[in-house]
């Protein structure tokens, strides 16, 4: 006879466990303790398996009977519901190690000591504020590139586009590191050149007043002589091109100077 309602919350514990059987192998065991689970009894290649099904009063008694329906299922078609309960949770499990959140952590932990502390909060800070809430917890493997750019349209909508492609970049960054340890098949952020708009530059007129010039060469000077910002920033006032502005200040050679501004001459 079929188990109601009644006698499973009735059903006082003794000093053995007591079992309450609803059929087709579902029963409700009550320990000593008072604890009553749900199981499920049956047989797979000839050997008794016993399935836990749950807790009362978390899972009723009709949860209990979809659960055990589902377990039977299962057994017709060949499949242990024990040992596929374990490969799911395996599964699940992996899944979880393998989050985009937890391998962007990874890469970020590699590189964040050599980048200067302020490019490593921005990086990481930018992945938590625009990225995670999104992606974080999916499988990096189940990551496709519209979904990826439905991420990066959303901080482009923001007038945000040079942050949308740096967190594109740097996404791009995260897939290929995914990669080369075994975790990812394949970058879908570079799938997405060329799917957000360009970012336009902004001309700034040239300094022509000495004086101006001089500022800008006095705010350097604040910085170590070899300081690659120094050094561009000289090149910017001496008007040297920009491909070559680093290079020819560090090549140049001391002359004099003029109303507060370093002047160079390249060495013969």
């Amino acid at each position: 006879m079929s188990l109601t309602q009644a006698q499973v919350k009735s059903t006082k514990p003794g000093n053995k466990p007591i079992k309450l059987f609803d059929g087709r192998g579902l029963y409700l065991e009550v320990a000593p303790s008072g604890g009553r689970w749900w199981r499920f009894k049956s047989r797979f290649e000839g050997k008794e398996k016993r399935l836990s099904l749950g807790v009362f009063p978390d899972v009723t008694l009709k949860g209990a009977r979809e659960r055990c329906d589902d377990a039977r299922s299962a057994l017709s078609a060949g499949i242990d519901p024990s040992a596929n309960r374990k490969a799911t949770k395996a599964a699940r499990v992996e899944q979880s190690a393998n989050s985009f959140e937890v391998i962007t952590r990874e890469w970020y932990a590699k590189h964040a000591d050599n980048w200067a502390s302020s490019h490593s909060q921005r990086v990481i800070r930018l992945f938590e504020r625009d990225i995670f809430l999104w992606l974080g917890s999916r499988p990096i493997v189940d990551i496709t590139a519209p979904e990826l750019l439905t991420v990066m349209r959303r901080i482009e909508e923001r007038n945000a586009l040079e942050t949308a492609h740096r967190a594109l970049g740097n996404c791009d960054q995260v897939f290929r590191y995914a990669i080369a340890t075994g975790r990812a098949p394949r970058d879908p952020a570079a799938d997405l050149r060329g799917a957000l708009p360009p970012v336009k530059g902004a001309h700034f007129a040239a300094i022509t007043e000495p004086k101006r010039a001089g500022r800008t060469t006095a705010h350097a000077g604040g910085l170590p002589r070899d300081d690659d910002r120094a050094l561009r920033a000289q090149a910017c006032a001496f008007g040297v091109r920009p491909s070559r502005r680093t290079a020819r200040c560090a090549m140049g050679r001391y002359q004099s100077r003029y109303c507060g501004m370093a002047l160079y001459r390249q060495k013969d």
